[in-house]
């Protein structure tokens, strides 16, 4: 990363953005036009956040991948420089208000999940810049830190953050918040039992709920709750593939969303 660049800086900001990208692309999904404003536009800001990277590979990528995103938050505003006939401007809207929010959807789900690998990746880039030291993986057999689980035959290898996340349910649940506690819990324990992952996913998804529960131990902290959002949304996605997950999200929903 350049030099006057600070790792955990850009950690945050793309947390907000991923965040925002994923309230966005449900807003898509449900048939609404976002507006075209430069304050609510995606394309260039997700872009714009990539300029932190000393390597152009991270953002080439980012470009190659989503090629065409401004000129469809553009068409989202309603006034393409080419539409200034009110006939034609009327044709058109008639026609892209039902395929625009299904492209608008597509391109936010791509830019979003670029930016969510990006993030996931940042303690890398962060040690390749001098600015932190790759956490350790440690192996976890049977459980994750203090939550009661068995699973037979289960190996798998979890980065520090993730083997604090009993540690975490325990301090959630000393401070009388039992429901809260119960919910992480079972987020963990129907990842770590789920047949369906392969264990790089499951890898991934603890770590998500890793920041779930970082949140929910301080609720006040934006940082923590965006990024538990964006986590949140993974693991959501990673619902559709077992019905263990797709009950913990469910049961998660109820109890977290008095939090975030």
């Amino acid at each position: 990363m350049h030099e006057n660049t600070v790792a955990e800086s850009v950690a945050e900001e793309l947390a907000t953005l991923i965040d925002e990208g994923t309230r966005q692309y449900e807003a898509a999904l449900r048939g609404g036009w976002t507006g075209s404003s430069r304050k609510s536009a995606l394309s260039w800001r997700f872009e714009d956040v990539l300029a932190a990277f000393l390597t152009d590979e991270v953002r080439r990528r980012y470009q190659e991948a989503t090629d065409g995103f401004e000129h469809v938050e553009v068409m989202a505003g309603g006034r393409p420089a080419n539409l200034t006939d009110h006939l034609t401007y009327a044709a058109y809207r008639e026609t892209a208000a039902g395929i625009h929010p299904r492209i608008h959807s597509s391109y936010v789900a791509i830019a979003t999940n670029y930016l969510m690998e990006v993030l996931e990746l940042m303690p890398d880039y962060a040690e390749a810049s001098g600015q932190g030291k790759r956490r350790d993986p440690v192996t976890v057999y049977g459980n994750v830190g203090a939550i009661n689980s068995q699973v037979h035959g289960s190996h798998v290898s979890v980065g520090d953050t993730v083997a604090s996340i009993g540690a975490t349910i325990s301090a959630v649940a000393d401070r009388g918040e039992i429901d809260v506690a119960a919910g992480l819990r079972a987020l963990a324990e129907a990842i770590q039992l789920a047949p369906e992952l392969a264990e790089e996913e499951r890898v991934e998804l603890l770590d998500h709920v890793a920041d779930v529960a970082d949140a929910a131990a301080a609720p006040d902290e934006p940082r923590r709750v965006n990024r538990a959002r964006a986590a949140m949304a993974m693991i959501t996605t990673a619902a559709g593939a077992s019905a263990q997950i797709a009950e913990a999200v469910d049961s998660w929903r109820h109890i977290g969303g008095q939090l975030f």
